[in-house]
């Protein structure tokens, strides 16, 4: 090619089949430069574009695979699978209450409301006296409620309502379901649990399932005093509990017990939904928080997650005053999904789950609300009835903070700075300073 062009004949053919020669103006300076690049140095630049652009198709690809890749999981999901209305029966066939879903995440106690009025106000409004179920009087919590329950079709605006006065109606809430939060199983791991978080005597509570007391896992029986908030007649299981009690105290095949010298109290407020899911409704779960408060424990384990309500937002705060600690998993709704609840109250430390090598659990919530990651993926716990077994999700992240908190409570530091002396010991991860995936960074059972 000559260094210098500055004409060109193209050759066409005209209408009537002529050829004809076309002048091209000269080349301009910038063109004629690109073109005078050698041959090799222009394929190189055009296979360094074409190499980024393929390498963001792959990126977009794999993003797009993985995005289906869970959709599809998902879809699959038993758990997932409850229907809009559920029948919560007895182990005699009988119904107890019907669960109805609201939104996605959201389902409640079908027709069943909590007032939180006063005496006099609840004398004020005879008609309501007839769908009274109880009354419940929660002294540590600071709260006196009428739990209510509206014949069927009443509908989620019953017009029983309507004609209250505005104060009367803000103070009627539904009664909502709260879920554990252990994800799917994981694949087998040779390596250990961590060694104990402290070998002090510490005294701390959990709201879980029932757990398995005659695993062998559970060495010190009289060390786990627990008490059922369900009806007798309610089908319970045991998993869930178990695998976050195990955690906490229990010791077997590389399992090593985090608190090997404490008083566990465990309220068991979990039934049964499906083969697969547990729910906890909001009354059960606040009886479970003034007992544990009423047991004088330093710290209370919430691996369970729902949407906020203003009753349990205050039952956390009254808890808080008490200086009783809250440590809650998360969630595992997965790193697009909206806050969960009880974690993203401010009183509440919020625990994620990482794997051993210390990578973000696929399925774990992610957010402002994000304090501490410990490890929850792969995790060796007691599986009621059938030995031990591996288990992932923030629900076993989860005790592992509760472990270490309590220890430094134990020590004789304030709950006023616990926090700041968790995020001391805190091994930071993901951007500088806190983040939304892994709030303060990784939290590791130590000798305190």
């Amino acid at each position: 090619m000559k260094n210098k062009l500055t004409f060109a004949l193209l050759l066409l053919l005209s209408p009537g089949g002529q050829a004809q020669l076309l002048a091209v103006p000269p080349l301009s300076d910038t063109l004629r430069q690109q073109v005078d690049l050698p041959v090799a140095e222009r394929l190189s630049t055009l296979d360094q574009t074409l190499l980024r652009q393929t390498r963001q198709q792959l990126l977009k690809d794999k993003l797009a695979t993985e995005q289906l890749r869970q959709q599809l999981s998902r879809s699959l999901d038993p758990v997932s699978q409850l229907p809009a209305s559920l029948a919560i029966l007895n182990t005699q066939n009988q119904l107890l209450w019907r669960e109805t879903e609201l939104s996605p995440g959201v389902r409640v106690v079908e027709g069943q409301w909590l007032l939180m009025l006063s005496a006099q106000q609840w004398q004020q409004h005879p008609q309501l006296h007839r769908y009274l179920v109880d009354q419940k009087n929660y002294p540590e919590l600071g709260l006196a409620l009428y739990r209510l329950q509206l014949p069927e079709g009443a509908g989620t605006k019953p017009e029983l309502f309507q004609s209250l006065p505005a104060d009367i109606r803000t103070q009627i809430f539904s009664n909502t379901i709260y879920s554990p939060q252990q994800g799917e199983a994981a694949g087998v791991t040779d390596l250990a649990t961590p060694g104990s978080a402290c070998q002090r005597a510490v005294k701390i509570g959990m709201v879980d399932s029932a757990v398995d007391r005659r695993h062998p896992a559970f060495a010190r029986p009289d060390a786990l005093i627990s008490k059922n908030f369900l009806p007798a007649d309610l089908s319970q299981s045991t998993q869930h509990g178990t695998a976050v009690a195990s955690i906490l105290m229990g010791q077997g095949p590389q399992l090593n017990p985090l608190l090997p010298k404490a008083q566990l109290y465990s309220a068991e407020v979990f039934y049964q939904q499906n083969a697969y899911q547990q729910g906890a409704t909001l009354i059960h779960l606040l009886e479970a928080l003034n007992w544990l408060a009423s047991q004088q424990v330093q710290l209370i384990n919430l691996s369970l997650t729902g949407p906020a309500h203003p009753l349990l937002h205050h039952a956390i705060r009254a808890l808080d005053q008490k200086s009783i600690a809250l440590v809650a998993a998360a969630g595992n709704a997965g790193p697009g999904a909206a806050a969960l609840y009880p974690a993203a109250y401010t009183e509440v430390i919020a625990v994620t789950a990482v794997d051993q090598q210390q990578h973000i659990y696929r399925w774990a919530n992610q957010g402002d609300y994000i304090e501490f990651a410990a490890a929850g993926v792969a995790v060796t716990v007691a599986k009621a009835g059938v030995g031990f077994g591996v288990e992932s999700g923030t629900s076993l992240a989860s005790p592992v903070v509760a472990a270490i908190a309590a220890c430094h409570l134990a020590s004789g530091i304030p709950t006023t700075q616990l926090r700041a002396q968790l995020q001391q010991q805190a091994i930071d991860l993901g951007e500088p300073g806190k983040d939304s995936v892994y709030g303060f960074g990784l939290l590791r059972p130590g000798s305190n």
